[in-house]
């Protein structure tokens, strides 16, 4: 019994020394590999993750893992390049071109409208598709 816990210790070992030493070609980031393949060989160091864009858009991101498992938190993050938001569903997910946010939480009540003479109505985030929970419809003060 105590053999084959060496040896799975040592494969253990083993499976992580070899992607740690493929990932320097990467310059050690899993976010410098753009293709499922690649980095699906280096897993554990790294995975490909599916997330959904307010859009609907699905799109997948090579990611650096934590020390663990990708816990799964929701954040939301608006790609700088390309301005697409997008919904993420673990800590384990992209740094490189996204600025997080919290996604707004406004509600016609703390808005006030009517005390500034005007109404409240419920639309679509500015600028964005409305389809997670980054993109809710948002409260809007307007003329009556």
């Amino acid at each position: 019994m105590k053999l084959i816990n060496y040896i799975i210790l040592i494969l253990i070992i083993y499976i992580h020394f070899v992607s740690s030493f493929r990932l320097r070609k990467y310059g050690g980031n899993c976010e410098n590999i753009n293709d499922e393949q690649t980095c699906t060989k280096l897993y554990p160091k790294c995975q490909y993750m599916p997330f959904i864009s307010c859009c609907g858009n699905t799109v997948h991101f090579c990611v650096n893992r934590n020390i663990g498992n990708c816990e799964n938190i929701n954040s939301c993050g608006r790609n700088e390049v390309t301005g697409e938001v997008i919904e993420f569903w673990s800590v384990c997910k992209p740094s490189r071109n996204f600025t997080y946010f919290e996604p707004p939480r406004d509600t016609c009540g703390t808005l006030q409208c009517e005390a500034k003479g005007m109404v409240c109505q419920w639309g679509p985030s500015p600028g964005n598709c409305h389809g997670t929970s980054c993109c809710p419809n948002v409260p809007r003060c307007v003329g009556k």
